[in-house]
């Protein structure tokens, strides 16, 4: 239990069932809380470990022995063992201590690609990286609960576990009414910063149906927001293959970039990138990618380039690719959004906050997890009853507000400008 915040430490807010007004702890004194004006909220208790033991015997809180396992040190009265023993045969109840609501501050994880560059080891000077140092950084993980790499919580009574570790543990404040996990119980989003320093494959991604049967793994749909853009403002988004038969030949004669369709874009915009559309990022071009949890990618041409990480051409994925691009997409190139973009698996906004604005955000009132993802300046986000006295929002600093957590205020120090991401839950096979 060595650096466990104790759960006195910090104050705990009891959920209650929506429109039920009562107290929460009957068997407290009354000098163990004290009201407050947030309806449906009648107690905010300040728990000691003389309180959570009178609580395990009113028996009102189902997920006690999560909680205990943070904050609770074991003796003679009351062991864990004992505990687990209770939570396990009365979770029936409705009601849970919000330890983990505030907010959640993660760890970025640095993925060398061959097409990499140099600015993402600057903005995330700190932060682990992975790979064999032969390739420079092409992205920047800064919220993930994929298989391949879970986000570390940095920050709070939280901090040390990984964001898989607080999915399985917090569901509710995960996922709340909005969200739902995926295939394994994961969180559904995946955000990552990405610099091409080159031009990226031309690739395309499968869907959900298809990857589930095919991979084990979530199809992706992505969406790009524009940090920088080349000096030509193009990616690659579309193509002009009318069937199965000319990709082919394509790939064969080696003319598939005669197919592909051009967008134009510029900074401070979102381009949405549906499973099934062939694309590119160009050289010069640095984005935040939101997507769905996947990292399943089909390469169709890699303008036959050598990975310095292992010498060799990378794997190209020609069959599959074929499989999953929209053919019946031909000549389609995707809108550019200016200020937001809804899709079925996220919804993205841009904020601009000048000095000395606030925002207030409640991810309770709706039951969504929300994600902050800092791009310029600075800005503090606090949470009412937290935990964590505030959190630093700035360019590359990703923070998640759980489901369950109260009213939240970003102030920007200086102008700041973030993006604010709810997950959806989308009809899977879409």
């Amino acid at each position: 239990m060595a650096g466990k915040t104790p759960l006195h430490e910090f104050q705990t807010r009891p959920v209650v069932p929506r429109g039920e007004m009562r107290p929460i702890f009957p068997a407290a004194r009354k000098s163990d809380s004290r009201p407050v004006r947030r309806r449906g909220y009648p107690y905010r208790p300040r728990l000691g470990t003389h309180t959570v033991r009178r609580i395990a015997l009113v028996e009102e809180v189902p997920e006690l022995t999560t909680i205990l396992s943070y904050a609770l040190p074991q003796d003679k009265e009351t062991s864990s063992r004992t505990l687990e023993t209770w939570y396990n045969e009365r979770t029936k109840g409705g009601f849970s201590l919000n330890v983990e609501a505030y907010p959640l501050r993660l760890e970025p994880l640095l993925v060398e690609r061959p097409w990499g560059g140099t600015l993402l080891t600057q903005i995330f000077s700190e932060a682990p990286r992975r790979g064999n140092g032969k390739n420079p950084v092409g992205e920047a993980w800064v919220l993930s609960d994929h298989p391949s790499h879970a986000s570390r919580i940095v920050s709070g009574p939280l901090a040390g576990r990984t964001l898989r570790e607080f999915v399985r543990d917090f569901p509710h404040a995960a996922f709340g009414a909005c969200a739902s996990p995926g295939p394994d119980g994961r969180f559904p989003l995946l955000v990552k910063f990405i610099e091409a320093a080159a031009d990226l494959s031309v690739q395309v991604h499968p869907d959900d149906a298809y990857a589930l049967e095919h991979e084990g793994d979530l199809g992706k749909s992505e969406a790009w927001y524009f940090l920088r853009t080349n000096t030509a403002g193009t990616v690659i988004a579309g193509h002009r293959f009318p069937d199965r038969e000319t990709y082919f030949r394509a790939v064969r004669e080696g003319q598939v970039r005669d197919y592909l369709l051009t967008a134009s874009v510029r900074p401070k915009t979102f381009l949405y990138i549906p499973a099934g559309t062939v694309h590119i990022l160009l050289a010069d071009t640095v984005v935040v990618e939101i997507q769905e949890a996947s990292d399943v990618t089909y390469r169709i041409y890699d303008w036959d380039r050598i990975d310095p990480a292992t010498g060799k051409a990378r794997e190209l994925h020609v069959e599959k690719a074929a499989d999953v691009l929209r053919f019946e997409a031909a000549g389609t190139v995707p809108d550019v959004r200016e200020g937001d973009v809804d899709t079925p698996y996220f919804f993205a906004t841009r904020f601009a906050l000048p000095r000395g604005e606030r925002l207030s955000l409640v991810p309770a009132a709706r039951r969504c997890p929300l994600v902050l993802i800092g791009v310029e300046g600075e800005a503090d986000v606090e949470a009412e009853g937290a935990p964590v006295e505030r959190e630093l929002l700035r360019e590359g600093t990703t923070v998640l507000l759980p489901a369950t957590l109260e009213e939240t205020t970003v102030f920007a120090r200086k102008d700041t400008e973030f993006l604010l991401v709810e997950p959806k839950t989308p009809t899977r096979g879409a």
